[in-house]
């Protein structure tokens, strides 16, 4: 799951920064920002050159990043947008999705930082935070289901689909969802049909009702 965004640039007098972040947790993000921009463009910087997305795993979080380059009056700048990641999250190609949507907003190569970590965090909030990869039934088997901060808005218009696909019990289950316990511990708890609170887990980190942690 993500856990915060970056948004590296290259200073003309200074190489490789931090223009801006937001950190959905308290984060100490130690990676050299150099490394991250040398395996972007160690074949070149124009973009027929670099390589546009990377994936790499690190010891405490994995980083999802996008190179974006783009000619000012013929000067070549050149910004990073990372999306930072759990490290037990290894399925990056959504997430390449979202940043290649982000990479043409423009806001990102303006000189204000403020506005572009306010630009961040909304995107972040909005377009990022509900990500969910399609998990398989084992991979959740050990995960936490946490409720997400748009647990009510987004439960709200999926009842329906809720109902039709697992029955009435499956919102009260969500609704008195512990926040602490793994979901095999769930399925002991909450004697339901084989894998059914699992898939049941699935179908609502999908649709932004709750986050898988673990």
């Amino acid at each position: 799951m993500p856990i915060g965004i970056i948004l590296l640039d290259w200073d003309s007098s200074h190489g490789p920064i931090m223009k801006a972040k937001y950190f959905e947790i308290n984060l100490d993000f130690d990676i050299e920002y150099l490394n991250i921009f040398l395996l972007h463009t160690a074949t070149g910087w124009t973009e027929d050159k670099a390589q546009k997305q990377v994936f790499t795993q690190y010891s405490k979080y994995n980083l999802v990043s996008h190179y974006v380059p783009l000619v000012e009056n013929d000067v070549l700048r050149r910004i990073i947008i990372g999306i930072i990641l759990e490290v037990h999250e290894t399925k990056p190609n959504k997430y390449y999705q979202t940043l290649e949507q982000m990479a043409n907003e423009k806001i990102l190569f303006s000189n204000g930082t403020e506005n572009i970590t306010n630009f961040l965090k909304e995107f972040y909030e909005s377009k990022i935070k509900t990500i969910s990869e399609t998990y398989e039934v084992p991979e959740v088997k050990k995960m936490i289901p946490l409720k997400t901060s748009t647990f009510r808005m987004n439960v709200s218009t999926k009842i329906s689909e809720l109902y039709d696909k697992f029955g009435t019990w499956a919102l009260d289950f969500l609704e008195q969802l512990p926040q602490n316990l793994e979901v095999e511990k769930l399925e002991s708890i909450y004697k339901r049909e084989r894998d059914a609170i699992s898939k049941l887990i699935i179908w609502a980190a999908k649709n932004g009702i709750i986050r898988l942690i673990g």
